[in-house]
C-alpha cells in the first residue's frame, strides 16, 4: 500500500480559494418580498443592523422573522410608532424577541 484515503462527505475548501459566499441573514430579508417591514424595523435601528449584517461572522442565530401580514396585524400605527428614532429601544426589543443566539430547525421548535 502507497497510502490510506479517507472518504468525505464534504469539501475542505482553503482559504486562498473564493467561492461564492452563504447567504446571511441580512441577505435573505432583503431579497424577500415578505419581510420588507421587517428589513425597515431592522435598519432603524443601528446596533441591530450592524448584528445581522454580521451574522456570517458567527452563524449561531436563528430569527422568527415576521412576516409583512404578521406586521400589518399589529394596531393601527404600532409600525410606523415603533420605526420613530425614539421608539428605537422598544424596536429593538421586539426584534430581540424574534432571534435566539443558537441554531435552531423548525423540527426543535415545533
Amino acid at each position: 500500500s502507497n497510502g490510506i484515503i479517507h472518504g468525505l462527505s464534504g469539501v475542505l475548501i482553503p482559504d486562498s480559494v473564493v467561492i461564492d459566499r452563504p447567504q446571511t441573514i441580512a441577505d435573505i430579508v432583503a431579497g424577500s418580498p415578505n419581510h420588507t417591514t421587517l428589513l425597515a424595523a431592522v435598519e432603524a435601528v443601528p446596533d441591530i443592523a450592524v448584528d445581522v449584517a454580521n451574522s456570517d461572522l458567527d452563524p449561531k442565530l436563528t430569527v422568527f422573522g415576521p412576516t409583512d401580514a404578521a406586521f400589518s396585524a399589529l394596531p393601527a400605527g404600532t409600525v410606523s410608532r415603533l420605526l420613530e428614532p425614539e421608539w428605537n429601544a422598544h424596536l429593538a426589543d421586539l426584534l430581540g424577541y424574534h432571534a435566539l443566539e443558537n441554531v435552531y430547525t423548525a423540527a426543535d421548535v415545533i
